[in-house]
């Protein structure tokens, strides 16, 4: 997660990284 806070939390990419990650995690 610091990687993707050091990216910036506001862009779009980073979010949609987020995203599928957290689907990844919590399927």
């Amino acid at each position: 997660l610091q990687l993707f806070e050091a990216w910036g939390m506001t862009d779009e990419a980073t979010l949609a990284a987020r995203r599928k990650l957290s689907a990844l995690l919590f399927s």
